[in-house]
């Protein structure tokens, strides 16, 4: 499971990636799941930037192939800076809701409170979700379900 930025960077110079979870992660793994049907492993490289930052920028592989080079590096943090603020606006949304929500689950709650909470975060999850998606869906390599 990938932190941060995390997806596949193919030999024809496109990045592939999905939606975040609900920690904010776009995970390598979740976007192979989704490329199973189509995946070449000696047409693709797993990258990763754990932080968002270009610091944290990694090839996720022990050997990164020779066509995976700094342009490369630049095309996928080209694409990491469109993605990262609509996650960014999509935890801004949803981190006070699952705050809410975990107070309204204290053990001093009544169990109305509680039920009322998580459904308040439910709520503002998906909707939030659902714009971030409609968002990251006008990105070249976004691979949506």
């Amino acid at each position: 499971m990938c932190l941060g930025f995390g997806g596949f960077y193919s030999k024809d110079g496109k990045v592939y990636f999905t939606a975040p979870d609900e920690d904010g992660d776009c995970s390598h793994s979740k976007t192979a799941a989704q490329m199973s049907e189509w995946i070449n492993e000696e047409d693709l490289v797993p990258f990763e930037a754990a932080k968002w930052t270009i610091a944290s920028f990694e090839w996720h592989v022990r050997l990164a192939p020779n066509w995976a080079d700094s342009k490369a590096k630049k095309i996928v943090l080209a694409v990491m800076k469109q993605v990262k603020p609509i996650v960014k606006e999509y935890k801004k949304v949803t981190d006070p809701a699952w705050a809410r929500y975990l107070k309204n689950g204290a053990a001093e709650c009544s169990e109305t409170e509680k039920a009322d909470g998580a459904a308040e975060y439910q709520r503002t999850e998906k909707a939030a979700r659902a714009e971030m998606v409609e968002k990251l869906s006008m990105i070249d390599g976004y691979l949506g379900k």
